[in-house]
């Protein structure tokens, strides 16, 4: 991939955590601000306070995973984070058809979960197949990767090198 590619997606990283790291911390200090933003009443909703506390924390915690540094953590981060916020999208998606929410909060919603999905997806990590340490110093007797990195597997001539994802 191209350092074009590799700034794409690292800055699609990071405007994703920052996100995340804002909308996680309203969650957490200001539940009330955001379930008035979605039409409701936070006196009414005791629940809707507890989840969006919840859900903050979840999503701060989210946000620090893609912040860290490079590694085998960051990577699983960024591919995970598609298929977060496309069930988020697919949630306001579901909830704006049921008449869930009123239609600007349904659709304001949907279009920050679509948003979040298409930087998630530009954030994808370039880079799938780890390095074997057979490229630099040869076979190590009874080396075993970690599940993050791959399998070894015998192939025609020599090794192959797999990745799970």
């Amino acid at each position: 991939m191209s350092d074009r590619g590799h700034r794409l997606a690292d800055r699609a990283r990071i405007a994703l955590a920052v996100i995340r790291l804002v909308n996680g911390a309203l969650g957490i200090a200001a539940p009330g601000l955001l379930v008035r933003r979605l039409g409701g009443d936070p006196a009414a909703s005791p629940a809707a306070l507890y989840a969006f506390r919840l859900f903050g924390v979840r999503t701060v915690l989210l946000a620090t995973e893609l912040l860290l540094t490079d590694g085998p953590l960051r990577d699983h981060a960024r591919r995970t984070a598609v298929f977060i916020h496309a069930s988020d999208t697919t949630a306001a998606a579901w909830g704006a058809w049921r008449r869930e929410l009123p239609p600007r909060a349904a659709l304001t919603t949907l279009l920050i979960s679509a948003g979040n999905t298409a930087l998630a997806i530009l954030a994808w990590p370039q880079r799938t197949v780890p390095e074997h340490p057979a490229d630099k110093e040869g076979p190590r007797p009874g080396w075993q990767p970690g599940p993050l990195l791959g399998t070894r597997a015998r192939g025609g001539k020599g090794e192959t090198w797999t990745t799970r994802i």
